[in-house]
C-alpha cells in the first residue's frame, strides 16, 4: 500500500451504553490510545493459564483497507464508568467511522483475554452482517475456557470465518515493538511463555473441534483438561503467527493475500 494513502482514523465522540450498534458512553472521547507502558503490557498480556487480578482487557488492533490504515489500543471501561468490554468499544468506534460496502477491511486483534460469551456473540453478529470485514484474533489468555458458553462463543466466531488463535512469542514481540512505550528496549519473554502458549493452543484446538452436543459435558471438559497437559501442539518460536490460528477442523486457514506483508506477526 502506498504510505501516502495511509491515515489514522479519528477517535469517537461521546457515546451511550448498549450493543455494538449503540455507542457505549465513554468518559474519554478519544476512546483509543497509542501505547501501553511496559509494566501494563507485561502484566495484562502475560499468558498465564489461570490469572487473577486482571480485571482490565486490552486490544492492540490494526485495521487495513484499500485506502486506510489504523493502529491503536482499546481497553474495557470499568466502574464507576458504565461497564463496556474492549471488544464492544472497538466495534462502536469502527462502525462510527462509516464502513464502505465496496471496501474490504482486515482487522487484527491482539487481545489480553479472549472474548466473553456475550462479546463473542456480538462480534459474531457484526461479522455476519458485515461480510466485507475479516477478523484475525490472537488471545494472550482464554477467558473462562472451561465454561460451555465461552467455548461456544469462540466456535461461533470461527464458524463465521474469524481466525481465532493464541498469541505466540512473535505476537508478543510484535506488540512490544508496535504498541508499547519500550524506550528502545527489546522484548524479554517471561518464564514459561512458550510452555503456556503450547497449553493454550492445545486447549483452543480442542474447543474448536468440539461438537455442540459435547462441549458442555463433563466428559468433554475433562478431556480438554487432560489434553492441555499432555499432547500439545509442538510449536517452536520459529513458527509464524498464522500457525497459531486454527479452524474448526484443526487445519490452518489461508491468510488473505493483503496480509502477506505482516507474516512476521
Amino acid at each position: 500500500m502506498d504510505p501516502q494513502r495511509l491515515r489514522q482514523w479519528p477517535g469517537p465522540g461521546p457515546a451511550s451504553r448498549g450493543g455494538y450498534g449503540q455507542r457505549p458512553r465513554i468518559r474519554n472521547p478519544e476512546e483509543w490510545f497509542h501505547e501501553l507502558s511496559p509494566r501494563t503490557f507485561s502484566f495484562h498480556f502475560r499468558n498465564l493459564r489461570f490469572a487473577s487480578g486482571r480485571n482490565r482487557s486490552y486490544i492492540c488492533c490494526q485495521v487495513e483497507g484499500k485506502n486506510c490504515f489504523f493502529q491503536g489500543i482499546f481497553q474495557n471501561q470499568v466502574p464507576p464508568d458504565p461497564p463496556c468490554h474492549a471488544e464492544l468499544c472497538f466495534l462502536s468506534w469502527f462502525q462510527s467511522w462509516g464502513l464502505s460496502p465496496d471496501e474490504h477491511y482486515y482487522v487484527t486483534w491482539f487481545i489480553s483475554w479472549s472474548p466473553c460469551c456475550e462479546c463473542a456473540a456480538k462480534v459474531a453478529q457484526f461479522l455476519e452482517e458485515n461480510r466485507n470485514v475479516s477478523l484475525s484474533l490472537s488471545a494472550a489468555r482464554l477467558y473462562y475456557f472451561w465454561k460451555s458458553e465461552s467455548r461456544e462463543g469462540l466456535r461461533r466466531l470461527s464458524d463465521l470465518g474469524a481466525q481465532v488463535g493464541i498469541m505466540s512469542f512473535q505476537d508478543f514481540q510484535h506488540c512490544w515493538n508496535n504498541f508499547v512505550h519500550n524506550l528502545g528496549m527489546p522484548f524479554q519473554p517471561w518464564k514459561k511463555l512458550h510452555k503456556n502458549y503450547q497449553r493454550l493452543v492445545t486447549e483452543l484446538k480442542q474447543i474448536l473441534r468440539e461438537e455442540p452436543a459435547t462441549y458442555g459435558s463433563p466428559q468433554a471438559q475433562g478431556k480438554v483438561r487432560i489434553g492441555s497437559t499432555a499432547a500439545g501442539l509442538r510449536h517452536s518460536h520459529s513458527h509464524t503467527r498464522s500457525e497459531a490460528h486454527l479452524s474448526r477442523n484443526g487445519e490452518l486457514p489461508r491468510r488473505p493475500r493483503s496480509w502477506g506483508a505482516h507474516a512476521r506477526w
